[in-house]
């Protein structure tokens, strides 16, 4: 068996492997239905990280990575593909920010939305709380279903409510989830005032957050075209290694400099994240208060 079917089947093993873990991952209207066990707790933990997105993105680069092994030779690139694949989009896209903002505006149009049904009809928590469901943004909306879910399957409103602390994972959303937490069981008077000073500190937030946001688009824009430079130079290197200027690099030494190179312009980009990327605020329902 030669060097071109070898990789093939390797490529192949891998791709499926991808596949079955796709398939296998539960969805999150798999696991609105019921109680969280420990391995549903463990998966939700995990769940922002291992995604079928991350798999997907895994499977491009490995099959990148296999076709430059294949003209050019040099094996260090079936892991390097994949893994710059992974890392790069989490590292440089500033996507997540983005959503992490949306997220919050979304937040305070829904807890407005909130209080105007609890103000507006008089209805308690159980009758609101599904009745949401219709003006909840769609940033957040899939938490709020199954918010509705688990009260329509009978949890109690304060095991639903935890479920949603959980789902959202943020800390605006805890201060939220604690407020109707404390109205779920003090069932006194106050809670639609109390939602509307919220929205209104969470608008504001929304504000110095956009702000933020844009002063940090220059370093963002500068660390993106270096990838592009670098994703460039990877890929040309495997297809000029057999000048002499390049050949260093298949040689099993250069291999291994090579990857050092790759291993040192990562930890640079992360460093760089974590230097401009805001701290995200403390949770304050975590799952263990």
């Amino acid at each position: 068996m030669n060097a071109t079917a070898i990789g093939l089947t390797v490529g192949i093993a891998l791709l499926g492997l991808l596949v079955i873990l796709i398939g296998i991952f539960p969805s999150q209207d798999d696991l609105a239905g019921r109680p969280p066990g420990r391995l549903q707790r463990t998966w939700n933990r995990r769940r922002d990280i291992i995604t079928p997105r991350v798999l997907i993105a895994a499977g491009i680069g490995l099959v990148v990575g296999i076709v430059l092994w294949l003209i050019s030779g040099w094996p260090i690139t079936i892991l390097v593909g994949p893994a710059l694949a992974i890392v790069l989009p989490l590292l440089v896209g500033s996507k997540s920010d983005t959503e992490d903002i949306d997220k919050l505006q979304a937040l305070e149009i829904y807890t407005r939305n909130l209080a105007g049904i609890i103000g507006g009809a008089g209805t308690g928590l159980e009758v609101a709380l599904p009745a949401s469901v219709r003006t909840a943004p769609p940033a957040i909306q899939p938490a709020i279903e199954r918010l509705a879910a688990r009260l329509t399957s009978r949890w109690t409103i304060e095991d639903a409510l935890r479920g949603l602390a959980t789902d959202l994972n943020d800390a605006t959303g805890d201060l939220i989830v604690a407020h109707l937490q404390l109205a779920a069981k003090e069932r006194g008077p106050g809670l639609t005032k109390a939602l509307q000073d919220l929205a209104d500190d969470v608008f504001d937030e929304v504000k110095a957050r956009r702000q933020v946001a844009a002063d940090r688009a220059k370093p963002q824009q500068t660390i993106r075209l270096i990838t592009i430079i670098v994703i460039g130079m990877f890929v040309g290197l495997p297809l000029l290694g057999g000048s002499s200027f390049f050949a260093f690099y298949g040689t099993p030494f250069g291999q291994i400099v090579l990857l050092f190179w790759v291993a040192i312009y990562v930890t640079a980009i992360i460093f760089l994240k974590q230097w401009i990327r805001p701290r995200p605020m403390p949770r304050i329902l975590n799952g263990r208060s």
